[in-house]
């Protein structure tokens, strides 16, 4: 008779791997994916913030921040628009340059989904004591710090994208 094999002990780290990737899965899924419509409603709230309400934000600079091809902000905003979340106008000193501005109904639409996601995020991690979190969360900081080390991932990243990730929702 033949030898009985040994059963392969499994690769921790392709474990982790495999965890981290259903993780990022379910979360990409439930939060409805790259959520354009949802990261242009929090880029023209700061704006206003920062800016005041009657400074518009320039299609440019709103793709520019957005980092994505105009072909692609063109349709967002199209969509948005004929929702009345947005509103466009031609820049007054140059009539070539669209400025985008949020309307009431976009932010009201942004606080509902502010709102929607505080709810999913509490029973997202209803599972895990505070110290878990805690815990889960210096994890998590310290991997991701790794691989902007290592990788260059995440060196970029900006007060936007981090808001994004965190508060990004059905929209």
């Amino acid at each position: 008779m033949g030898e009985e094999r040994q059963p392969v002990s499994p690769d921790p780290n392709h474990e982790l791997l495999v965890l981290l990737e259903r993780s990022g899965h379910f979360l990409y899924h439930r939060r409805n994916g790259k959520c354009g419509q949802r990261r242009v409603l929090i880029l023209l709230d700061r704006w206003e913030r920062e800016h005041g309400a009657g400074e518009g934000m320039s299609q440019q600079e709103l793709q520019k921040r957005l980092g994505i091809q105009s072909g692609s902000i063109s349709e967002i905003l199209g969509k948005m628009e004929n929702n009345g979340l947005i509103r466009k106008t031609r820049q007054a000193t140059d009539h070539r340059k669209i400025c985008i501005f949020l309307t009431d109904a976009g932010r009201e639409k942004l606080e509902r989904k502010r709102e929607e996601n505080r709810r999913q995020e509490a029973l997202l991690f209803q599972h895990l004591t505070a110290e878990e979190q805690a815990e889960l969360r210096c994890i998590m900081e310290k991997l991701l710090a790794g691989w902007a080390e290592d990788f260059g991932f995440g060196k970029a990243q900006t007060q936007e994208r981090k808001e994004e990730a965190s508060s990004c929702g059905n929209t």
